[in-house]
């Protein structure tokens, strides 16, 4: 297939060729239609193509178009709002720090249970965010960052170990030993 190429691979597999899938489905799931893109293409370049193409077959209508984190830009979002499209899209995680205020809140609903939410205006006014949150997601969370921190612990007990008994004497090298445990467990290296 010319299409399948080495690119992000959600599976941890680089090494194999694959090809990405755009898939347009209705409310209840049931498929509407697919476009298929060469494997080296950015989830964010499929949007405008996947959007045409529903709209060429299948006319325009007031749809609802719901993408995750990775086809999430500000140049798809533009290309929505000036056809007139609505949609719903997983923040970038970095967007989420301008709304840490709202976290503290006591405002939220329970709509399942261990899920609440709670809707927010955007800082312009023109967009509502609904922030969720989850008891089962903060126990993953906080169970991850301690597994990165016991990773990082355990590495900085053995670089203790070598200093301790003399293999470890060249700073620079220990300094390098650092940096690697640090960007190996980034989310612990704070710690």
């Amino acid at each position: 297939n010319p299409m399948a190429k080495h690119g992000y691979s959600r599976d941890n597999r680089p090494d194999c060729l694959q090809v990405c899938i755009g898939l347009v489905v209705t409310t209840d799931g049931i498929p509407l239609g697919y476009e298929v893109f060469s494997g080296n293409t950015n989830d964010s370049r499929t949007v405008q193509a996947m959007v045409e193409a529903m709209e060429q077959k299948y006319g325009r209508a007031d749809r609802i178009w719901v993408m995750d984190r990775g086809m999430v830009s500000e140049e798809n979002l533009r290309f929505l709002r000036e056809r007139g499209g609505s949609y719903i899209v997983g923040t970038p995680k970095a967007m989420l720090r301008q709304f840490e205020r709202y976290l503290t809140d006591q405002d939220w609903q329970e709509v399942q249970a261990g899920v609440e939410v709670k809707l927010v205006a955007g800082p312009d006014g023109e967009e509502t965010f609904l922030l969720a949150r989850s008891a089962d997601r903060r126990e993953k969370e906080r169970a991850m960052h301690q597994r990165f921190f016991d990773r990082m612990k355990e590495g900085l007990q053995k670089m203790q170990a070598s200093a301790d008994s003399g293999r470890l004497k060249d700073p620079g090298i220990a300094n390098r030993r650092l940096g690697r445990l640090q960007g190996q467990y980034w989310r612990a290296a704070g710690a």
